[in-house]
């Protein structure tokens, strides 16, 4: 229970009412990229008056192609505003959530109503006076921000508005809705908790009598993949649980972003996520900025299309890849041979590599360049559908007979219940509600950082090894390089232990204060690093999935003999080292914490492992790849679905 909410709804101060007036102001006034208003007084009746009219000005001047951008932002604004109220007041459930949101609104002059049921009423608007029906419909976005923050994350959305000649305003605050391809979750079947220390292995389907129920945990490279191949077989049904929602591309122009960005608004990496939900970023204990992808797809939507073949730590341990990645390469339609579309500055770069003495090779690509047009936001989604990701395998195995439960996300392994040391399924949280999916086989493919966090929280044992690749960029000016309307990472040049490659970084241009200039006038080229396999998730202090990661001393020599290979080479292309500068240190490759070894190879499963839970993503990679590991985790994925036919196991 919220005390602090308990005594403001009680009695709220003059001080602390006009102080959260002020940060909305300055919070919107940011948004429609104008100076904020001068108060005409402290009385909080004159400061509201004045801010109707202010908003009523900027929303009435706002053009009707830029609304849609306008209003983004405006929802970016509210939601930090309402998150930051949501912590202040301690706010920990949905009630106590929609009684932050009516006091929240007294104090502004509004008299909402948010009941149990998710109706939500207004019957009184100091606003509506000065509002047209277009300006309440535009500043709606703030209303829907601000709840989005203090709930953590419902939607609230209005039928009726007074300015519209309505009685009241009437609308409906409620989680997310399910997407259209989603079921419902079978009904829980009560089962005892023991530990599962492995056992033997499942039952086939031919030994059961009935179909096995194979539930795949994460639709990125590796879950898509596994739920393609199992739902291709005959008496095997397959549920795959991903954690985000439907992927949707990033829409938002850059262009009014920017005039947002100089604003200051733009002040920590997590707050990408308000604008484009399936990108989460997090920090680890140490400060490393991690980026995945959360939705459906996975990363694989956020990423470059890069297909490498990156094998070196597997093939240690004799295994050999080779005709999963020929049959990958052949369906995806990989290819090296696209130099013709580079814009002069990358194939300036090109030759500065080469004349610095290095030996940089076009990167082979999924993508069909017939449908890309160039546009540089890869890492946004891809709108043409140009660049291939899981969602397509995913898409198979949909019309293969599987079904995809989205909003799901899996919170621990549930034992069996008898003295096999199974696990009898995963409990889900989905809509506010716990939930358990049966089932006999289960592949974990979470990702690097999501299944070692499931595995903590089961009380599975995993290895202290966590790498995450990390990504700095060295950038300098460069007018008319348009590098952010290039493909990303055309060519890769290959060093002791990281590779370097041209990149646009979206990450650094949005939050980092250096990269404060116009993106066309930018070039930059991207390190990516092969770290050393030391760090942890989801033990300890970090048992919630928390991240501790820092770098090592020899990844940091490493990282400065890449950065001087970087200015050395934007010297030759005319950028002297004097005016470059660095980006954000991210992440966003985790593995490493479930690894393979010589005595795992021929079952593709970790001893630690119970015996009917398997791992198809980055987590079985003994060593850091320093590069895209999609093409690699599909393959091992191959492999596993393979060996689970092979041992009839499915």
């Amino acid at each position: 229970m919220s005390v602090r909410l308990a005594a403001l709804e009680r009695w709220t101060p003059g001080a602390l009412s006009r102080r959260t007036l002020d940060e909305l102001t300055e919070r919107v006034a940011g948004a429609f990229g104008v100076p904020p208003p001068a108060w005409p007084s402290r009385r909080m009746e004159a400061r509201l008056e004045e801010f109707a009219r202010f908003t009523a000005t900027a929303a009435g001047c706002t053009r009707e192609t830029t609304a849609g951008a306008t209003a983004g932002r405006l929802r970016l604004a509210a939601c930090g505003l309402g998150a930051d109220l949501r912590r202040r007041l301690g706010v920990r459930s949905p009630d106590e959530a929609r009684r932050a949101l009516q006091l929240l609104y007294r104090e502004l002059g509004i008299a909402l109503r948010a009941g149990a049921d998710g109706t939500v009423t207004v019957s009184r608007c100091r606003f509506s006076r000065h509002y047209s029906p277009g300006a309440c419909r535009l500043m709606c976005a703030v209303d829907e921000g601000i709840a989005a923050g203090l709930t953590g994350g419902w939607r609230l959305s209005f039928d009726d508005r007074l300015t519209e000649g309505a009685a009241a305003c009437r609308g409906r605050l409620e989680p997310p809705l399910p997407d259209a391809h989603e079921l419902t979750v079978p009904p829980p079947e009560p089962v005892a908790e023991q530990p599962m220390p492995g056992g033997p292995p499942p039952a086939s389907r031919a030994r059961r009598g009935r179909p096995v129920r194979a539930v795949v945990v994460g639709s990125g490279a590796g879950g898509a993949t596994m739920a393609r191949e199992l739902a291709g077989l005959d008496g095997v049904q397959v549920t795959v649980l991903e954690a985000g929602r439907r992927f949707r591309p990033f829409t938002l122009d850059r262009e009014p972003l920017e005039r947002v960005r100089s604003s200051g608004l733009f002040f920590d990496e997590r707050l990408i996520t308000a604008l484009f939900p399936a990108m989460r970023v997090q920090r680890a204990a140490d400060g490393l900025v991690l980026v995945r992808g959360v939705a459906t797809g996975g990363t694989t939507t956020l990423a470059t299309g890069n297909a490498m073949r990156l094998d070196a730590g597997l093939s240690t341990l004799g295994i050999d890849l080779t005709s999963e990645y020929r049959a990958l390469e052949t369906e995806l339609g990989v290819t090296s041979a696209h130099r013709g579309r580079w814009r002069p500055s990358t194939q300036v770069l090109w030759d500065a590599c080469r004349q610095a003495g290095l030996a940089p090779q076009p990167t082979p690509k999924m993508v069909d360049y017939r449908r890309c047009v160039r546009c540089g936001r890869c890492v946004l989604g891809c709108r043409t559908g140009a660049r291939w990701d899981a969602r397509r395998f995913l898409d198979d195995a949909l019309a293969r007979g599987a079904t995809v439960l989205t909003g799901a996300r899996v919170e621990r392994l549930q034992p069996a219940g008898d003295r096999s040391g199974r696990a009898g399924g995963v409990l889900v949280r989905r809509h506010g509600r716990r939930e358990l999916v049966s089932a006999d086989v289960i592949v974990l493919a979470a990702g690097g950082l999501g299944t070692p966090a499931i595995l903590a929280r089961s009380g599975v044992a995993t290895e202290n090894r966590l790498f995450v690749d990390p990504v700095l960029c060295v950038a300098g000016p460069w007018p008319g390089a348009d590098q952010d309307r290039e493909v990303p990472m055309p060519f890769v040049v290959e060093l002791e232990g990281s590779i370097v490659s041209p990149y646009f970084d979206h990450l650094s241009f949005f939050f980092d204060r250096r990269w404060r200039r116009e993106a066309s006038g930018l070039a930059s080229l991207m390190i990516k690093l092969a770290d050393s396999e030391v760090g942890d998730v989801g033990r300890g202090s970090v048992a919630r999935g928390g991240v501790r990661k820092a770098l090592t001393p020899r990844d940091r020599r490493r990282l400065k003999v890449a950065v001087d290979a970087c200015r050395d080479v934007l010297a030759i292309a005319g950028i002297p080292p004097e005016e470059t500068f660095l980006g954000t240190l991210n992440a966003g490759h985790p593995g490493g914490m479930v690894p393979l070894t010589s005595e795992s190879v021929a079952t593709m499963h970790p001893r630690s492992l119970p015996a009917n839970v398997f791992v198809a993503d980055a987590s079985l990679l003994p060593e850091s790849l320093g590069a895209a590991p999609m093409l690699t985790i599909m393959a091992l994925a191959r492999r596993l679905a393979g060996v689970l036919r092979e041992r009839d196991v499915v």
